[in-house]
């Protein structure tokens, strides 16, 4: 179980190379809201957009938006992350 925080979207073939389906991905900044977010919701575990007031996804139900608190809670529900930039 690993939460892998997305910060680039140039590491996302890396990234999803390594998913199984008890990880989790958070795409965290603005920049990585270009990646297709049928991509993103075609990967192996769950997959949602920090809403943030830096960070506005498209309005795509494929990927659901979570706020800070969702994310602090999924950092304690898994016991490893990895940061991707």
């Amino acid at each position: 179980m690993v939460l892998h925080m997305l910060y680039g979207m140039e590491q996302l073939p890396e990234c999803a190379a390594l998913l199984t389906s008890a990880d989790t991905v958070i795409v965290m900044e603005p920049a990585t809201v270009t990646i297709d977010s049928k991509t993103l919701s075609s990967l192996p575990c769950p997959a949602f957009w920090l809403k943030t007031a830096a960070l506005t996804s498209p309005d795509d139900e494929n990927l659901p938006r979570i706020d800070v608190a969702k994310w602090v809670e999924l950092t304690s529900r898994h016991p490893h992350s990895m940061t991707w930039r």
